[in-house]
């Protein structure tokens, strides 16, 4: 069966970083705006939503927020502009219930924050994520809800649980439609496939910028270099179209967020 999949890009929300977030040893004088976004494919008769946007509770963004200012005092998540997820997909007709399967490409509150929103969606993710915030090797760094709101894992860990699939080095979820491990940046970290009209579409959440991509420049917060690189081998074997997870190009070279 052969599906090709359209794709259409939302922004949520943006945050002011400091150059060696997104640049490796690089870029020390710089901040950069980066937008968050989230994704939906469709094809198949199915709507596939890739992440899920900010937390919605004040309370939760503050805890987020916490963790983002502490690279810079800038990097942070203004509450009075943020697009809840459900806002910008009512544009494109959608409503929560619509929504047949979520992707989480990172692990983190601003990738899985409304993960609950969505009463019907299969949840596909990272099973090396999934472990490793379930029973870290090392203390955790970050904050446990950094990573899921306490709203979030209630819900996984209830009305969810059933849906809940894990994904180990790569897997297809429907035929054209795949994800497959990345690492770099978090033990959650993924990149998802998408066939499209106009080839191969990849989203990674090891590429925040184009420049991470071409000329390959890698990230300044991860935690591998060594898969950075794997990773980035990969994509440029397989991909005719990348999309950066954080770069305000992707807004101008797509205008009216209609990748394919």
């Amino acid at each position: 069966m052969v599906i090709s999949y359209t794709l259409r890009i939302f922004k949520i929300a943006e945050v002011m970083a400091p150059g060696p977030v997104n640049f490796h040893l690089s870029h020390w004088d710089q901040m950069h705006a980066c937008p968050h976004s989230i994704w939906l494919a469709q094809g198949g008769g199915k709507n596939i939503l890739i992440n899920t946007g900010l937390p919605g509770d004040p309370q939760d963004l503050e805890i987020l927020n916490a963790a983002c200012r502490s690279f810079h005092p800038l990097n942070f998540f203004d509450p009075d502009h943020i697009s809840a997820p459900t806002d910008v997909l009512d544009q494109a007709g959608i409503t929560p219930e619509d929504i047949d399967v979520i992707i989480i490409i990172g692990m983190a509150a601003y990738a899985t924050g409304n993960i609950e929103l969505f009463p019907n969606a299969d949840v596909w993710m990272s099973r090396k994520g999934w472990v490793d915030f379930m029973a870290p090797a090392r203390p955790p760094e970050l904050h446990r809800e950094v990573i899921f709101t306490d709203a979030t894992m209630t819900h996984l860990y209830t009305r969810a649980w059933d849906r809940i699939r894990l994904v180990d080095d790569e897997q297809e979820i429907m035929p054209g439609l795949g994800m497959f491990w990345v690492g770099a940046h978090h033990r959650g970290s993924m990149a998802v496939s998408i066939r499209t009209a106009r080839g191969v579409v990849v989203i990674c959440d090891s590429i925040f910028r184009y420049e991470n991509y071409d000329p390959g420049t890698p990230i300044g917060a991860l935690e591998n270099l060594s898969e950075f690189h794997d990773a980035l081998d990969r994509i440029r074997r397989e991909a005719d179209i990348v999309i950066p997870g954080h770069d305000n190009k992707v807004f101008e070279n797509y205008p009216d967020g209609i990748i394919v």
